[in-house]
């Protein structure tokens, strides 16, 4: 087996009551609140990977994990009340900032 984890920053007050949807291979697998991390054990291979939270949602991220390797992943909301407007709109398939941590 192998596995994808995904680490949940605190990003100031946005979305900080709400949860962010784990979508992996096109099926919702869990949630993420502020400070939250959650791993989940996939077959190897190729994955798709991205977070939703109402009508914003972070970029879709191909994954290639090996047997024993655990890919890991931190996301934070990219939004702040200057911009909020900007990331509802134009920016929601961005709205979501998700990044391979890399040792």
């Amino acid at each position: 087996m192998a596995s994808v984890e995904v680490q949940r920053e605190f990003g100031g007050i946005t979305d900080h009551l709400r949860s962010y949807k784990v979508v992996l291979d096109g099926e919702a697998v869990g949630r993420l609140r502020p400070g939250e991390s959650c791993t989940f054990d996939v077959a190897p291979g190729p994955h798709e990977l991205f977070l939703k939270i109402d009508w914003g949602r972070s970029e879709k991220i191909d994954v290639d994990v090996t047997a024993g390797q655990t890919a890991r992943f931190c996301c934070v909301p990219r939004g702040n009340a200057l911009t909020s407007l900007y990331w509802a709109t134009f920016g929601s398939r961005h709205y979501i900032a998700l990044t391979e941590i890399t040792d």
